[in-house]
């Protein structure tokens, strides 16, 4: 409660910039998530990390504008990796970098389409976010995203990701994803994907089973990492 009114107020104060319209009126903090992490692997050192998302909308700008601030995983924020994959970095390899803050504005163009202009502590950075959503049937959807970014470290990059999930009554899910990074500077593709089962139980309740393979192109191994974990999310 405390990271959310923090949020909010924050909110109201960047939109009194643009106007006078009270912020009730259309104002919101929306998916917002605070994760707080230990991992701990082998013989190394306990590694700790809070990170932490949310986007607003703000009455004073358009309705299709939205402001997103935050504290995470640097490359996963800018290459627009699912959030199910990022969990596979958090409990598998070790980033090489710190989690960092970012702030920027986003627009949607329509349902599925937006775009976004950010800054990764004093470096900026820009994402076009494009996805199609199939209905397969009355319990079964497909979703294809793919992400458009540019830094100045990796100048033209793209991530393209596949998903599909599956339920079997109001308990019970299954679902896959894949996604795969390319950047002009390393030329490479990162890749990864998980598939896995999900039983709810009830008031953003979950548990989870996982099955998990990361890897890289050119690097001599087939997989990187590869592992199942079970997980638990309230």
């Amino acid at each position: 409660r405390g990271v959310r009114s923090t949020t909010e107020r924050l909110a109201r104060g960047i939109d009194r910039w643009f106007g006078d319209k009270p912020f009730h009126q259309g104002g919101a903090v929306t998916h917002g998530l605070m994760t707080l992490g230990v991992v701990k692997r082998g013989d190394e050192s306990a590694d700790y990390s809070v990170r932490f998302n949310a986007r607003v909308r703000l009455p004073n700008l358009e309705e299709k504008t939205y402001v997103f601030l935050g504290r995470d995983d640097r490359r996963d924020n800018i290459t627009d990796k699912p959030g199910a994959l990022s969990d596979l970095d958090r409990t598998g390899a070790r980033s090489d970098e710190d989690p960092s803050f970012f702030a920027g504005l986003g627009r949607y163009w329509n349902e599925s389409t937006d775009a976004r202009i950010g800054f990764r502590g004093v470096k900026p950075y820009a994402q076009a976010r494009w996805r199609h959503v199939w209905e397969l049937d009355a319990d079964s959807q497909a979703e294809f995203r793919e992400t458009l970014f540019w830094t100045v470290d990796d100048h033209l990059g793209s991530t393209t990701a596949l998903s599909w999930q599956r339920s079997f009554g109001p308990t019970l899910a299954a679902r896959w994803i894949a996604a795969a990074t390319v950047t002009q500077e390393v030329r490479r593709v990162v890749w990864s994907s998980v598939l896995g089962g999900y039983r709810s139980f009830g008031d953003r309740r979950l548990l989870a089973l996982e099955a998990l393979v990361s890897g890289e192109q050119k690097s001599g191994v087939g997989a990187s990492d590869v592992g199942v974990q079970t997980r638990w999310s309230q």
